[in-house]
């Protein structure tokens, strides 16, 4: 199966939204799955079960912030997801740093997306000057619109 969703963590319910597309966090085709991918999805287990995270206020309110591994994203204010452990360390950092950048807002940026050409950036708002590209196959799966 070439899609996997990752595992999820909810440590608060948000009823407040502020993406207009929904966000879809998979492992995009364009990456192989781990050469054992017939074995289920492995996860760190250590952040996991009563694993607290670290809270920051932001000017959005509260964020919670990832652990210092590539294998764990903060996905918004409340949401931790967990990578595929067997995915190594380069390309778990590069799926983390996808993932966080196109579902954790900064102050002076919004994400400009090419519906046409299925492509998204971060640009800054008051220079217009783009601060971040996300990779083509993650932007078609994190952009993904949603059942209309």
């Amino acid at each position: 199966m070439w899609w996997r969703i990752t595992r999820k963590t909810t440590y608060e319910a948000n009823p407040y939204s502020t993406r207009p597309y929904t966000i879809i966090i998979t492992h995009p085709p364009c990456i192989q799955p781990p050469s054992n991918h017939t074995q289920p999805p492995t996860f760190q287990e250590e952040y996991r079960g009563n694993y607290t995270p670290k809270v920051i206020q932001t000017e959005y309110g509260l964020q919670v912030v990832a652990p210092d591994t590539p294998y764990v994203a903060a996905a918004g204010p409340n949401n931790l997801y967990f990578l595929d452990t067997r995915f190594d360390t380069e390309t778990a950092k590069h799926m983390k740093k996808q993932i966080e950048k196109a579902t954790v807002p900064n102050a002076d940026e919004y994400i400009a997306i090419n519906e046409v050409s299925a492509t998204a950036e971060l640009k800054n708002s008051v220079t217009g000057e783009t601060t971040f590209v996300f990779d083509p196959p993650y932007a078609r799966v994190l952009f993904a619109r949603g059942g209309e």
